[in-house]
């Protein structure tokens, strides 16, 4: 029998993206989804749209560009940024190595090279058997705060979301965390939602991170949960 009060975490979505910084010869739409055909690793590429560009154009493509299995790969020209998308932690930072991998055997491109940052991103909706509502209210900002606010207002009012980020950064920095945890729209009353942003200058921390996304999403919710406000 199962503990009513397990967490369980459903995943909406797990991302890892590597961003290049602008050089003098950026990776090529075409280049880089006919490599992916050509590699035989099983990815369906994304078939082509609109006119064939002048010879010795460029096509700047935005969006998916490929699928291997339940992950969905993503490129944007203009940014330079590669993308990997699913479900599984694991599958999309293997599948983001494998890309690479790809792009240095085939294109002959060193993918480590002007790297501007690494960065996951991840939506889980979570049940802990908790009332979110109930839990996030308990985090409150200072009393005297929140009484002024509630007698600006003309009512009392209590914390519904819990919005954390990196300490004296900011969101344009290559070093950069920011999670937000709130209850579930329509679920309120027993579904978090969580979202959560990390970036790093390297690959390793950023895998590191989001397979270990779900464990520190359940120590946090814990953490959350046994707050007693003193």
């Amino acid at each position: 029998m199962s503990n009513p009060n397990e967490i369980k975490l459903i995943p909406i979505s797990n991302r890892i993206a590597v961003k290049r910084n602008y050089i003098l010869y950026p990776i090529d739409s075409i280049e880089l989804i006919n490599a992916l055909a050509r590699s035989n690793t099983g990815y369906m590429v994304a078939p082509r749209r609109g006119p064939t560009p002048p010879l010795g154009s460029r096509l700047d493509a935005v969006g998916p560009i490929a699928r291997k299995g339940e992950t969905t790969i993503d490129f944007d020209y203009v940014s330079q940024i590669i993308g990997v998308n699913g479900s599984n932690p694991r599958e999309v930072t293997a599948t983001l190595a494998e890309v690479e991998s790809i792009i240095r055997d085939d294109l002959k491109i060193n993918i480590d090279e002007n790297i501007r940052f690494y960065e996951s991103s991840s939506n889980y909706q979570v049940n802990t058997g908790k009332n979110p509502l109930k839990e996030l209210a308990k985090i409150t900002a200072p009393k005297d705060l929140y009484s002024s606010l509630s007698d600006i207002l003309g009512m009392p009012i209590a914390a519904q979301a819990l919005h954390i980020s990196q300490k004296s950064e900011t969101i344009e920095n290559p070093e950069w965390f920011d999670m937000d945890i709130k209850p579930l729209p329509h679920r309120a009353t027993y579904l978090y939602d969580v979202t959560t942003i990390f970036r790093r200058l390297t690959r390793s921390p950023v895998v590191e991170f989001l397979i270990s996304i779900e464990s520190i999403t359940t120590k946090l919710l814990q953490t959350i949960e046994s707050y007693r406000e003193s």
